[in-house]
């Protein structure tokens, strides 16, 4: 499960949640150059976590080794790609394999290194 804060605190956090009664935080990240700046619509596709991070634009962080650390120790996580946008970036949305990047003037399509173009695997769904 991966959870971001829309208002204000700036923080993007994993966790196990396997049991939704208990889970257990694995990793975090915070953007450390606009710490009072706003998240806002993540989507995973292919254990790839997108997000848009309004005026920072789209962050893309790699999902596959998330909880490999000793147990009861969370993890900085590093983005793996960063895509800006001249204004604010509300959405990103995974599907097949590009994403697509809502801004506050226009739609942007991007294609992703890891992803490949017309995959039907690397969309989020939901």
């Amino acid at each position: 499960m991966t959870t971001i804060s829309e208002v204000g605190v700036n923080a993007m956090r994993v966790f196990d949640a396997t049991d939704l009664s208990k889970p257990i935080p694995l990793g975090s990240w915070t953007f450390e150059y606009n710490p009072a700046s706003w998240q806002h619509n993540l989507q995973i596709a292919n254990g790839t976590l997108f997000f848009s991070h309004y005026e920072n634009g789209v962050f893309a962080f790699d999902l596959h080794d998330v909880g490999t650390m000793p147990f009861g120790q969370t993890q900085q996580l590093v983005p793996i790609a960063h895509y800006a946008v001249a204004s604010s970036s509300w959405d990103v949305i995974v599907k097949d394999g590009l994403l697509w990047i809502g801004d506050s003037n226009q739609v942007h399509t991007v294609g992703f290194g890891c992803n490949t173009p017309g995959d039907a695997l690397a969309t989020s769904t939901g």
